[in-house]
């Protein structure tokens, strides 16, 4: 039987491990399930092209792919996903999945599809039946170029996961709560969906948003993501309204065999050649990164003495390091003269210079040397890994490079405005399409799309899917390529709920570029959180040291939470005071107004700083719930009742139905106290529906991270008397993370449950893990070079 659209063999074809359909049949009884429910679904015939022999009668002499070709010519795509399926040594891999996957973005329609109603979605059309392993789930996601998103078929109880089956002894023991019939339809309703889709299609290239590539033709084997990325980028902008859119530690005021990279001097005729000079400094600082005998100074730190007519000595002083890299750049035309000289800050001497005139092609090869030359000089252990790294080009192509690199620094200047946006994504776009295998430029632009499209209410699915592929194109290409180690994992992180994912793309990233600060940071973070303490507290210490100079307010801002860690409240006072005084109104006004709030119980203190905050944004979530708190601490219900009070105002402001704004809760409490008891069960209960959808994934990101809500529903339950599930939830609450001590003995809503010795046995290993943490902070704050490095602070 022919297809619905000419042209095509099948309308559906069904893959699958022989193996997963030889025990029970359950594959045989799943495709006779769904041709029944297509025949209710669609008025024409369906074929279907389900291969029940184990090779189709194919032979080790016959060509396996073009034999397969013919009957892989089919509209939709639907892989049985199974913990056997995803071997790139099977025959369903490697002939099926991936041949459908290359043909189906050659073919007139791509592998995605814009739906009827304005949704896309891949002609691929997975079913999964059981649970899979991280590594397999990160496979097939590499191979769609985005998030994978199944319909499931999967039975869940203590202990099990199988295959659901039409027919389940004890249905309402899946914990999955799915049914047979009903997952069944929904497979038949998204083949009709797909299927109407490609009818209506005018047979012209399509845009495709969601996980994120449109594909078109190409000339190249996998080169599909290049071709297409203009179309990303356009749906992006259109979404927007208008065309927009090792060793760790050794702390020590003078860090042993540590160097900054100053901006070179751009000694072109020509200023707009500025962006080429600030390239070279930041992918020479870039490379010196990658050498874990080195401790190298972030671009954040040392960007701010560009053009600075201060000495060496004294540079050298304000960021903490033995050695200083300057340098110039002239370009002109197809010729480029770079002059580096290495200095001993101590001793104010040139240590080591060099002068570089090449032809522009050979400019990546000028980097790696610089950055070789420098390693031994110094004197630095070079490991044959690292070497490599260093050695190997960025790309082949120069113009692509430039692209590059002018796109990277608008991204660094961009102030916010939508229309920026535009520029940055052509730039990236145009640096691909010269350079297919270009890893920084999908590097680039999945990281734009990242921090970029959120700030202006587009659907997080689309930037995130978009930003995952482009992470994992950019890792395809260039394994050693930290960047994108480190932007997946922070949509892992952030968006996905995939720490273990995370964690293991930040130890890559750490492995490749040990001084990155936000490496440091991130990884010692999850490093606090799985209680290897004394590493994470070291790691995000030496991440302080290497991203921030005296003058930066945020060093200020981040040693103060170093010592408030350790209940040092004084010293963290000055440090925030300082913070402050350097940039007012900066984060580090919400930090003091929390150490006043919450630390040292200075209410009027911590008003006065909030209210001064509020003023330059009146719709700040975190700062009207402080104020609420702060008024509810000291007494004051009423003023506590106006700033909860707000929640109606900010998702007004934000006009996003996912943002999950926990005032009502609050807001219920204030009331019952007041003696307005039925208006303050509406809002305790309305609270809990919001939570529960959260829980569901009905409401995304919001003000506060969505694991809060286990914290807010759980209080509550035991608000309303439900202690069992109050327990439940507290404990998952201390679980993730969001369960403070601070509130513990302050949140009048856990009075009920407060003296309970369930709710104390959570209380008491919350207690013991924050005694560990503290104990490592002090261990490692205590060490004499850590407390060298803010003496002269507190001297004065």
């Amino acid at each position: 039987m022919a297809s619905l659209i000419p042209g095509y063999e099948y309308d559906i074809f069904v893959s699958y491990r022989q193996k997963d359909n030889k025990h029970d049949g359950w594959v045989t009884r799943f495709v006779n399930n769904l041709k029944g429910e297509l025949e209710s679904t669609f008025k024409e015939e369906i074929s279907v092209y389900f291969d029940i022999n184990p090779h189709d009668g194919l032979l080790e002499t016959h060509d396996v792919d073009e034999s397969l070709k013919e009957k892989l010519k089919c509209l939709v795509f639907i892989p049985i996903i199974s913990r056997t399926y995803c071997d790139p040594k099977s025959f369903a891999w490697e002939h099926e999945f991936k041949a459908f996957v290359e043909q189906a973005s050659k073919d007139q329609f791509g592998l995605k599809v814009k739906l009827p109603n304005g949704n896309v979605a891949s002609r691929i059309l997975p079913v999964k039946i059981h649970d899979l392993e991280p590594e397999d789930k990160t496979l097939l996601e590499t191979e769609l170029g985005g998030v994978l998103r199944c319909i499931e078929f999967i039975y869940k109880s203590a202990g099990v996961n199988r295959p659901l089956r039409a027919n389940e002894d004890h249905p309402q023991d899946n914990l999955n709560k799915t049914y047979y019939r009903d997952q069944i339809n929904k497979v038949a309703n998204a083949v009709k969906e797909i299927i109407s889709a490609l009818k209506k299609h005018d047979h012209q290239d399509e845009e495709v948003t969601g996980e994120s590539i449109i594909v078109k033709p190409v000339q190249k084997k996998d080169r599909n993501l290049k071709v297409i990325i203009g179309s990303i980028i356009l749906v992006l902008l259109i979404a927007l309204g208008f065309f927009i859119i090792p060793k760790l530690v050794r702390s020590s005021e003078q860090l042993e065999k540590s160097i900054a990279v100053l901006p070179f001097n751009n000694l072109s005729n020509d200023p707009e050649q500025e962006y080429f000079s600030d390239g070279m400094t930041e992918d020479i600082l870039n490379h010196l990164s990658k050498i874990a005998d080195l401790n190298v100074k972030s671009r954040t730190s040392t960007l701010q003495y560009k053009g600075s007519t201060k000495t060496i000595p004294e540079i050298g002083d304000e960021l903490s390091v033995d050695i200083i890299l300057e340098g110039s750049v002239r370009k002109a035309g197809n010729k480029v003269r770079i002059v580096a000289q290495l200095i001993d800050v101590k001793k104010d001497i040139h240590i080591w210079s060099e002068t570089f005139d090449r032809e522009i092609t050979d400019i990546f090869s000028i980097q790696s040397e610089i950055a070789i030359e420098i390693a031994n000089t110094l004197q630095v252990k070079l490991t044959e890994s690292e070497r490599g790294n260093i050695s190997l080009e960025a790309s082949m192509d120069i113009t692509a490079y430039d692209y590059y690199l002018k796109a990277r620094q608008i991204w660094y200047d961009w102030n916010g405005e939508k229309q920026v946006l535009e520029n940055i994504l052509q730039l990236y776009e145009q640096s691909i399409d010269l350079d297919p295998d270009f890893a920084l430029g999908y590097y680039g632009i999945g990281r734009t799309l990242h921090y970029g499209m959120r700030n202006f209410g587009i659907p997080p699915e689309i930037w995130i899917d978009s930003a995952l592929a482009l992470s994992g194109k950019a890792i395809k290409l260039n394994p050693s390529l930290p960047e994108g180690y480190i932007l997946r994992s922070a949509i892992y992180r952030d968006h996905l709920g995939r720490q273990e994912e995370s964690k293991n793309d930040l130890q890559r990233a750490y492995k490749l570029a040990p001084s990155n600060p936000d490496v440091l940071h991130s990884l010692g973070t999850i490093y606090l959180n799985e209680e290897n303490y004394k590493l994470g507290a070291s790691m995000i210490v030496k991440g302080i040291e290497l991203e921030y100079t005296k003058k930066d307010p945020n060093y200020y801002f981040n040693w103060g939470k170093m010592y408030e860690n350790i209940d040092e409240y004084e010293k963290a006072e000055m440090l925030y005071l300082q913070a402050i005084k350097l940039k007012p109104g900066s984060y580090s006004s919400y930090a003091l107004g929390d150490l006043y709030s919450h630390g040292l119980a200075k209410y009027p203190e911590a008003i006065e700083i909030y209210e001064d905050v509020l003023t330059t944004n009146p719709m700040d979530g975190e700062i009207i719930d402080r104020l609420g708190w702060t008024y509810l601490l000291s007494g004051n219900l009423d003023k506590a009742e106006e700033y909860w009070s707000k929640y109606n105002e900010i998702e007004h402001e934000y006009s996003d139905t996912s943002q999950y704004v926990p005032f009502r809760h609050r807001l219920a409490y204030v009331k019952w106290l007041k003696g307005e008891k039925e208006e303050a069960m509406s809002l305790f209960h309305e609270q809990m529906k919001r939570d529960q959808e959260t829980q569901k994934g009905l409401r995304g990101y919001g003000v506060w991270n969505t694991r809060n809500y286990y914290y807010d529903l759980g209080i509550v339950n035991a608000f309303l008397g439900n202690k069992e599930e109050a327990y439940m939830l507290l404990d998952s609450a201390a679980n993730y993370g969001w369960f403070t001590l601070w509130y513990v003995d302050n949140d009048p809503l856990l009075d009920g449950i407060r003296q309970e010795e369930r709710f104390q046995a959570i209380v008491r290993k919350k207690m013991e893990e924050a005694d560990r943490r503290k104990n490592a902070y002090k261990e490692v704050m205590s060490e004499p070079q850590v407390k060298k490095q803010l003496k002269w602070f507190f001297d004065k």
